[in-house]
């Protein structure tokens, strides 16, 4: 895997994973977007599919960036915040945070280069693309 500057993800990794999160999309016959961010949240890459529903680009931004501040993904983020109810009620009022299954970080060895962020579908449907994604990268 190649990386860059601060070991994020580089356009070639990012065009890799993108790729292979749409070809599972297709089998699953779901438009999907796809976002993927270095480690400060910053896009790297998007694509969106034709016929992909206008808010899943909002969604897949945010489910990205989720996974870049967090640190974990989307759905380990949501079962982390279960258990801290005050987080539970604070979380939702902050803009671009997502607790929706189909972000994912992307790791090189045990460091996070970036985060892949996924929508279109349910969200199952999500994060197996996003999985997809990621394993085009070993």
């Amino acid at each position: 895997m190649k990386t860059i500057g601060r070991k994020d993800v580089s356009l070639e990794t990012a065009t890799k994973a993108v790729s292979a999160a749409q070809k599972k999309a297709d089998e699953l016959g779901v438009p999907m977007s796809v976002v993927i961010v270095d480690t400060a949240g910053r896009i790297v890459l998007h694509s969106t599919m034709d016929g992909t529903m206008p808010a899943a680009i909002e969604i897949a931004l945010a489910k990205a960036t989720t996974t870049a501040s967090t640190r974990m993904s989307t759905m380990d983020f949501y079962e982390f915040a279960k258990q801290h109810p005050h987080l539970m009620e604070t979380i939702p009022h902050i803009p671009g945070i997502c607790m929706i299954g189909g972000g994912l970080p992307i790791m090189d060895h045990d460091a996070m280069v970036g985060a892949i962020g996924v929508s279109g579908g349910l969200y199952l449907q999500d994060i197996e693309c996003a999985k997809a994604g990621l394993q085009a990268l070993k």
